[in-house]
């Protein structure tokens, strides 16, 4: 994988954003910043988001029904809006 896996989350800095990664070891990793609250949680939610589309393309591929992925593509659009899955 080539990219830090999630969940990623969002924590206030002081006057930005900081998107991390999920604590090891009582510590994070920045993955991005930003004064926008709601660019921070589309940034957050770019790894539930990545997960969901590879259902998306995998279901379709094999053929399966619809509802094998969209609670994970609601959740991924939950997240980037910022509402709590």
């Amino acid at each position: 994988m080539g990219h830090t896996p999630g969940p990623w989350n969002v924590e206030k800095v002081h006057y930005r954003h900081a998107v991390v990664d999920s604590a090891q070891n009582g510590k994070w990793d920045l993955i991005a910043e930003t004064t926008s609250r709601e660019n921070a949680n589309l940034i957050a939610a770019a790894p539930e988001m990545l997960e969901a589309l590879e259902a998306v393309v995998d279901a379709m591929q094999l053929n399966k029904p619809v509802n094998t992925f969209v609670s994970k593509v609601a959740n991924a659009i939950k997240k980037a809006k910022g509402q709590s899955t």
